[in-house]
C-alpha cells in the first residue's frame, strides 16, 4: 500500500503532466470549453485515484495536489501578449481563477470517469 506522501506526489505529477491544454483560447467560449475539459479530465483522474485509494478522507488532499501541479504547469507556459479576456482580467489570472473554480466544484459534485 502506498503512503500518503506517495499518493499526493503522484497526484501532483498528474496535474503537472495533464493531457489537457495548459492555456485556453482567450475568448469567452474558449474559457468555457477549457473549464469543461478540466472538469472532465480531473474528475476522471480523481475517480481513478479514489478507486485505487478508497479512503474518502484523502479525496480533498488529492484534488489539492492535482490543482497545485496543474497550476504550476499553467504558470510555466510562455506568456503570449493578448488583450484582456472577455471577463476583463489579464491572462494567467483568469486561468488560475478557473482552475480554482474547477477544483472547488470537484470537491462538491459527483464526477465519474466516462472514458
Amino acid at each position: 500500500m502506498k503512503t500518503m506522501e506517495e499518493i499526493l506526489a503522484r497526484a501532483r505529477i498528474v496535474g503537472e503532466k495533464a493531457h489537457v491544454d495548459a492555456v485556453p483560447d482567450p475568448t469567452e467560449e474558449g474559457y468555457r470549453m477549457w473549464k469543461e475539459d478540466l472538469l472532465t479530465y480531473f474528475g476522471c483522474a480523481a475517480d481513478n485515484f479514489l478507486s485505487e485509494n478508497p479512503a474518502e478522507e484523502i479525496h480533498d488532499k488529492i484534488l489539492m495536489a492535482m490543482q497545485e501541479g496543474f497550476s504550476k504547469l499553467v504558470l510555466s507556459q510562455p506568456f503570449v501578449d493578448v488583450p484582456l479576456n472577455p471577463m476583463g482580467t489579464p491572462p494567467r489570472i483568469r486561468e488560475i481563477q478557473i482552475i480554482g473554480e474547477v477544483f472547488s466544484e470537484l470537491k462538491t459534485i459527483p464526477h465519474h470517469c466516462t472514458h
